[in-house]
């Protein structure tokens, strides 16, 4: 696991244990003091020194356990620690960070014992002036904003150094536990490296996901659809993303056609599509560069196809369309995740079937069922990642 199992620094040294899966067990300090972690709990010798849990601690004062706890910022930084005395808050702790971690000085630190999980929420070691961060799998340099050893597997990320930490972009991402979870499509799991689960609220987190409003351009071509027609259709779709607790995950916008094929045609965090009147099928497209796939989107072969969804009367329905824009919008989605996440296709979507189609998993719409029928509303959001 090449973890780091003994500092030395003159005469003094850290000795760490791990158990076989490489969780830190006990913390042993030259001079006799040793720190074993169980669980939630953290020991001192035999004496229990605190209790830790997601929102703080609660922290042993002589047999009487102290509640004491933290906001965080959005990438799991500790940020303010406060407790309630005597009936009244007080703040006993406030952290700020230079962006790859290292701590501003000059900041209140008045917890004893100190409150050692600060930058992504992780124990700060700063026994002997040691100053490394435990990210589970690897121990992290803020000073330096580099981890002290490599990626396990850095051969997903070749384009990059294996000691790089969060892709040399530390305000939008983190490194959970200092690898990147991958999904294993046979098992419906995200996983680490040597396979154990991993939450989709520790994947956001690693990832820096958010529910944050991604742009859809969408192109009138030739003018086929009213404007009138157009917006109905833009707030069909988004009607659908909200029925399914994805509020402002996506916002439409009408562009003209240079507004549309200039935006989206580099790495763009935007999507676009174009509706136009073409064969019968297919009723829409999603198409991404081979080159560069879910990087870089064909706006061009991206579209609605409106001749695939033709009234008896001659009008369009309205409603098919809205559904096929949410639909091929999250065929959109999964791919931009699959790049952002990994910079490998296969490893989000490894066809166009894993990218939502009827019978595949994740399902967009309905389950696997007939898109328009039934519950033709849901969207399967659990794996749809942004960035």
């Amino acid at each position: 696991m090449n973890l780091p199992t003994k500092f030395t620094q003159g005469a003094n040294t850290i000795e760490i244990q791990y158990d076989a899966s490489g969780k830190k067990l006990k913390k042993i300090l030259s001079g006799g003091t040793t720190k074993s972690y169980i669980g939630s709990f953290e020991y001192v010798g035999t004496a229990v020194e605190a209790l830790y849990h997601s929102e703080g601690r609660a922290r042993n004062n002589s047999g009487t356990y102290v509640y004491e706890y933290v906001i965080k910022d959005h990438l799991g930084n500790s940020r303010v620690m406060f407790t309630n005395t005597s009936g009244a808050i007080a703040q006993i702790q406030e952290n700020h960070y230079y962006p790859f971690g290292l701590e501003q000085a000059g900041w209140i630190a008045n917890p004893t014992p100190p409150y050692a999980y600060k930058y992504n929420g992780k124990e700060l070691n700063v026994d002997f002036g040691l100053n490394l961060s435990d990210y589970g799998a690897r121990w992290y340099d803020a000073g330096v904003g580099r981890f002290t050893s490599g990626d396990p597997i850095s051969e997903i990320y070749s384009y990059q150094s294996a000691f790089v930490y969060a892709e040399n972009n530390p305000i939008k991402y983190i490194d959970y536990m200092g690898f990147g979870s991958s999904y294993n499509w046979k098992a419906s799991r995200y996983e680490d490296e040597n396979g154990y689960e991993v939450s989709w609220n520790n994947v956001q987190e690693e990832y820096g996901l958010s529910k944050a409003s991604i742009t859809v351009n969408l192109l009138n071509e030739d003018d086929v659809l009213s404007t009138k027609q157009l917006t109905k259709i833009a707030y069909g779709a988004s009607q659908i993303f909200d029925k399914n607790d994805l509020t402002d995950l996506v916002s439409y916008k009408l562009v003209n056609s240079e507004e549309y094929y200039n935006s989206g045609t580099e790495k763009s965090t935007n999507l676009g599509f174009r509706f136009y009147k073409g064969a019968l099928s297919p009723m829409g497209r999603t198409v991404f560069l081979e080159s560069d796939w879910g990087a870089t989107q064909d706006l061009k072969k991206s579209f609605i196809n409106l001749r695939s969804h033709l009234n008896s009367n001659g009008s369009y329905n309205i409603e098919s369309l809205s559904y096929t824009l949410a639909h091929e919008t999250l065929h959109g989605l999964l791919a931009k995740s699959s790049y952002f996440m990994t910079r490998r296709r296969n490893d989000i979507i490894g066809s166009e079937d894993f990218a939502g189609h009827y019978n595949s998993y994740p399902n967009l719409l309905n389950e696997g069922n007939s898109q328009y029928g039934g519950r033709s509303d849901h969207i399967l959001s659990i794996h749809v990642a942004l960035f």
